[in-house]
């Protein structure tokens, strides 16, 4: 009997879901910059510096926004190593922060 390269449906059903969640982070993010900046059209490769021309004021606002959505703290010292969309859903998703 030939084997075959299917996933168990549980394995599927986890990608799934972990793609749904990365996906309500990112339209998250981008609710919360449009919200603080204005600023549209973000990916998550987007970088708030370069592709956004986001200065210290504007990141520092997205930053509380997260804060109080997320009823936590951001040190100063870890908003600076969050550069692009994909930085800021990874830092949460290592703390245990993510929704649904």
């Amino acid at each position: 009997m030939p084997e075959t390269s299917a996933r168990p449906e549980a394995a599927i059903h986890s990608d799934s879901s972990r793609e749904n969640r990365r996906l309500f982070m990112l339209e998250l993010i981008q609710r919360i910059v449009y919200e603080a900046t204005g600023k549209e059209g973000i990916t998550y490769d987007t970088d708030f510096v370069q592709d956004l021309a986001l200065n210290s004021f504007d990141i520092m606002s997205i930053v509380s926004a997260f804060e109080v959505h997320f009823d936590t703290e951001i040190p100063t010292r870890d908003v600076w190593q969050l550069h692009q969309v994909k930085d800021v859903i990874a830092y949460m998703k290592e703390r245990g922060i993510e929704e649904p």
